[in-house]
C-alpha cells in the first residue's frame, strides 16, 4: 500500500513501531501500534489540531 501512494505522491502520516521502516512515510508518529490506548490518543489529537486547524481559517 506504501509503495502505491509513493507511487501517487500521496503524503502519508503513519504510526511507527519499532519494527517498521520510517523512511515509507513522509511523517512518522513514533508509538506502539499494538496498544488501543496509544492509537486513541493520537487519534484525539490529529482530530483537534485538525478541528483547531479549520476553525483558524473561518
Amino acid at each position: 500500500m506504501e509503495t502505491k501512494c509513493i507511487t501517487l505522491k500521496i503524503p502519508t502520516i503513519c504510526i511507527i513501531h519499532t519494527n517498521c521502516d520510517p523512511d515509507l512515510a513522509d511523517i512518522s508518529i513514533p508509538a506502539n501500534d499494538d496498544a488501543i490506548v496509544s492509537i486513541q490518543l493520537i487519534f484525539n489529537k490529529l482530530i483537534f489540531a485538525i478541528c483547531e486547524g479549520r476553525s483558524s481559517n473561518n
